[in-house]
This record gives C-alpha cells, sequence and structure tokens, in this order.
C-alpha cells in the first residue's frame, strides 16, 4: 500500500509541482487548501506525512500543527512546516 503524503497550502500553484513529483514516485496524495482543510482530512483518512505551509490564513499551519500533535488519532504523524517567501528581501 503506498504511503499518503498530505500537502497543505494556500496558494494551489505551490501544492502543483510537488504534488506531481509525490505521484510520480509512487505516493498518495491529499491537497489542502488551509489549516481548517487539513485537520479535517488528517482526521479523515489515513495520512502518513504532513507538509504545510506555516504562513496560511484562518488556522495557519502552526497553530494546525498544534492541533494535529494535541489529538491522540493525529499525534505520530510527521508534520513539517513550510515557508515560502515571494520577496528576496522578507526576513521571518
Amino acid at each position: 500500500m503506498a504511503s499518503t503524503v498530505m500537502l497543505a497550502d494556500d496558494d494551489p500553484v505551490l501544492l502543483e509541482e510537488p504534488a506531481d513529483a509525490l505521484r510520480g514516485a509512487g505516493f498518495k496524495v491529499v491537497e489542502a487548501a488551509d489549516g481548517q482543510e487539513a485537520l479535517q482530512e488528517a482526521l479523515s483518512r489515513r495520512v502518513d506525512l504532513i507538509v504545510m505551509d506555516a504562513s496560511m490564513p484562518e488556522v495557519n499551519g502552526l497553530e494546525a500543527c498544534h492541533c494535529l500533535k494535541a489529538m491522540p488519532k493525529t499525534q505520530k504523524i510527521p508534520v513539517v512546516l513550510t515557508v515560502a517567501k515571494r520577496d528576496p528581501e522578507a526576513r521571518l
């Protein structure tokens, strides 16, 4: 059975390339448009890894990660938080 990776980002353009690459490598991919959707998807299906944008509107990636780690059903799912900066001069 193929592992399932969830990609969560509010920018669909940033989801496209990694989703295609993961599918090409044989993974199942679930996409979420925000942190709330990521939480719902993680609770409703088996997910082996979550890669999530830290700065999404509404429920951001960090808040979603805290929620995931607080729930027994999802607390052991590895989560990778990402940050995409469009402005090369921007600082964290």
